[in-house]
């Protein structure tokens, strides 16, 4: 069983971090600009997609901490898990890229129409990365440590409100453009 504060496992959780952020930053970026991706992007986004399905396994092994404890049985972890973050996680962890590898290359037998047709199909696959967002609401309310350094900045509850306000805005802003291009 791994318990949450154990440093190994506080590691991983900043490596995805940083993989969440990542596919923030982009994904969206790919999907607007990129068509298609050299081998070496191509192997780094399996690497990201295999990191994420070992969070997802190691999810299963991670104790819940609660009010009154951790929960170490497997099995109400694993229930908790289903119940809740494991298909967004599951879904997102999907190597689309691999479908867009296979898509790009049938795209040159078929006619004219079909292919322009299919051409943007790809890029959708990428899309459905973004949803891994949800993916570290869930990490930073986990985490002790994020919260530790909330309290210490002593950032009022209103202030993280509206923080929070700006940046969706932002960020709906920068995804409708992103949209809008596409």
């Amino acid at each position: 069983m791994i318990h949450p504060k154990n440093k190994v496992k506080q590691i991983w959780d900043f490596w995805i971090v940083f993989l969440l952020i990542y596919t923030a930053i982009l994904v969206p970026y790919k999907v607007c600009f990129v068509d298609k991706t050299s081998d070496p992007e191509f192997i780094w986004d399996l690497f990201v997609d295999a990191s994420f399905f070992t969070d997802i396994a190691l999810t299963f092994y991670t104790a819940i901490e609660t009010k009154e404890g951790f929960i170490t049985d497997k099995k109400v972890i694993a229930k908790t898990y289903v119940k809740g973050w494991f298909f967004l996680d599951l879904f997102t962890s999907i190597p689309f890229q691999i479908l867009e590898k296979i898509g790009s290359s049938s795209d040159s037998n078929l006619g004219d129409s079909k292919a322009l047709r299919l051409a943007r199909i790809p890029r959708l696959y990428r899309l459905l990365r973004i949803f891994r967002l949800f993916k570290l609401m869930k990490v930073f309310k986990g985490s002790n440590r994020f919260q530790k350094v909330g309290v210490l900045a002593r950032i009022g509850k209103s202030f993280k409100a509206m923080f929070k306000i700006i940046f969706m805005i932002i960020y709906i802003t920068h995804l409708m453009a992103c949209f809008f291009f596409f």
